[in-house]
């Protein structure tokens, strides 16, 4: 008895994407930038756990102001339907 896993394209696809959070830290503006070409999801935690933000995105960059958040420490992550493409601390001063 034998089994055999194999990762699908988009699987491998969404691992190989980058997502870069910058300026960080910040006490301002902040961009989100996503090497990925589809529908991806942007979610921004607070240190509890709780989602702040949660919002559908199609280009590859993502503006958030200081109005978004306010000064605090997050996780932000980026998601497709297949997977995660990243996730980073940021600290907002």
């Amino acid at each position: 008895f034998a089994v055999n896993i194999q990762d699908s394209e988009e699987d491998e696809e969404a691992r190989s994407q980058v997502m870069k959070v910058f300026p960080n830290p910040t006490q301002d503006n902040v961009t989100v930038f996503v090497d990925y070409t589809g529908k991806w999801t942007l979610k921004v935690f607070d240190m509890s756990g709780r989602i702040i933000l949660d919002s559908i995105q199609n280009k590859q960059v993502k503006n958030l102001t200081k109005n978004d958040l306010p000064t605090g420490t997050y996780i932000v992550t980026a998601s497709t339907s297949s997977g995660l493409i990243g996730s980073e601390k940021l600290v907002i001063q």
